[in-house]
């Protein structure tokens, strides 16, 4: 059976017990208002996995994934969005860059197929992307040089780094 609970909600559940239980010793008759504070924390803490369900999903199933074989690339966000892209219509790879980082995500690959009806956008932190990228590199006339000045641009700004 697997524990709904992360470490760091386990520890803070035992915390706010040490609080509850610590008030209890040492107030005379009623609670004080921290340790009413920390019995709701600790209600909220035990209860929480029910109340948000998608926590139980494994990690790699709540955020943007990639898959890709010989035939076709595809991004998911799971319950939200799928794209896809077969590797012969593939026509041109982009970096589009924004301002909005550190905080946010400011760079995402476009895949685009010749009169850019059709693409995948991906960002930098999908996972599988590391191993995406090195399928990339190997299509001729890739410009490695293109993709260093696009991840070190905080401007708003598109970069080509591949076209057939």
């Amino acid at each position: 059976m697997k524990v709904p609970y992360s470490l760091e909600n386990i520890f803070m559940i035992l915390i706010s017990i040490a609080f509850v239980v610590t008030d209890l010793l040492i107030s005379d008759r009623f609670m004080t208002w921290w340790g009413v504070f920390f019995g709701f924390c600790f209600i909220v803490l035990i209860f929480e996995p029910l109340i948000n369900e998608e926590k139980l999903e494994p990690p790699e199933m709540q955020k943007e994934y990639i898959e890709f074989d010989d035939k076709s690339i595809r991004r998911v966000i799971p319950h939200q969005l799928e794209e896809n892209i077969d590797w012969s219509e593939l026509n041109e790879v982009l970096i589009v860059t924004n301002d909005h980082g550190p905080f946010f995500d400011d760079a995402h690959w476009l895949l685009m197929n010749k009169d850019k009806t059709k693409g995948v956008a991906i960002s930098n932190d999908a996972t599988g992307f590391n191993e995406l990228l090195t399928k990339l590199q190997t299509l001729p006339n890739f410009d490695n040089q293109q993709v260093i000045i696009a991840m070190g641009c905080t401007d708003n700004a598109t970069f080509n780094i591949w076209k057939r």
